[in-house]
């Protein structure tokens, strides 16, 4: 076989026929010596291995029987030429979607024969992660940090705090909300705040709103500020103008929602905390991309920053308050 580049010409023929029969065969390899890349078939290899494509297939994609010496003599040549499969060819051949769907029982029924099922599907996890489980990449925030980082933001704003802060727990039963709590509680705890904690749990599509929100501030009138654990920041600070309560309650959150980041900017929000909600979900597909089509190495763990915006640095763009 010539390991010279082919012409222009047929290297444009093979871009242009990329549905054509030959795609699912289109590999790439570099030679040791570091010479071009070039492209060649699984036809080829078949030639050189003395075997039909078929075999050299099941070789590459380890499905169906072949004998050990016939795997062998494959496998070297594979391992000479440094051969790749080219996935992305492979897709383009297809010419399909595909759409994955699992219907299951419970995880915890039939003494969790179930959740051994569901251990062999492949799952993404972002924004939250689940303690014990095991996805095959996992992308968001240190929920813990989060919170020990509002719990500094707060102790920032007020300097010497006497009064209680307030942690408004939303979604209590939530595992991420529960950490953003917690790290929030570890920080005061360490610096002394005092605080009291309002449990919200068992919310099924809806939100704490903001007639809750002003019952518990009428019980509580002397706060030094309160940290939401979600992204309800917009509705703590429609309860403090209801109430026409000071402007010198300090008030922190999560996610910069169209609501929160203009009442940001109008400074009736202090702080929010950010979670670049737009990466994480491309990455998770992006991720799941990698792993089952590329078949490539992908991380357990992408962690995304705690990126904070205050007044001064929100972004600028147009949005309108939505009730």
């Amino acid at each position: 076989m010539s390991t010279r580049a082919p012409p222009a010409r047929l290297l444009l023929e093979l871009c242009l026929n990329l549905t054509n029969t030959v795609v699912p065969y289109i590999m790439s390899y570099r030679t040791r010596e570091g010479a071009p890349r070039i492209i060649v078939t699984v036809k080829e290899i078949a030639e050189l291995a003395g075997v039909s494509i078929g075999t050299v297939d099941r070789v590459l994609y380890k499905r169906g029987r072949v004998s050990e010496a016939t795997k062998a003599r494959i496998e070297d040549i594979i391992e000479k030429y440094q051969f790749t499969p080219n996935p992305i060819a492979r897709r383009l051949k297809r010419n399909r979607s595909w759409q994955f769907i699992a219907l299951m029982p419970r995880r915890d029924q039939d003494a969790g024969y179930w959740g051994q099922a569901l251990a062999g599907i492949p799952v993404i996890f972002f924004d939250a992660d689940i303690p014990d489980a095991a996805p095959l990449c996992a992308i968001g925030q240190d929920s813990f940090r989060g919170g020990y980082l509002a719990g500094r933001l707060m102790h920032l704003f007020a300097g010497k705090i006497k009064a209680p802060v307030a942690v408004l727990d939303a979604h209590g039963e939530d595992y991420h909300i529960i950490r953003r709590r917690d790290g929030f509680l570890r920080y005061a705890g360490e610096y002394h705040i005092p605080t009291l904690v309002q449990e919200y749990s068992g919310y099924k599509g809806t939100e704490i709103s903001v007639r809750e929100i002003s019952l518990f501030l009428r019980k509580n009138p002397d706060l030094t500020g309160i940290f939401i654990t979600n992204c309800m920041a917009h509705r703590v600070a429609e309860a403090v103008r209801e109430l026409k309560k000071p402007q010198n309650l300090l008030i922190i959150g999560y996610d910069l929602i169209p609501n929160n980041r203009i009442l940001l900017q109008e400074g009736r929000i202090n702080a929010i905390i950010s979670q670049r909600p737009e990466d994480q979900g491309r990455d998770a597909l992006l991720t799941m991309y990698r792993s089952i089509v590329l078949e490539q190495k992908i991380p357990a763990r992408v962690e995304i920053p705690l990126d904070i915006y205050f007044k001064e640095n929100v972004p600028k763009d147009e949005v309108t308050l939505q009730f």
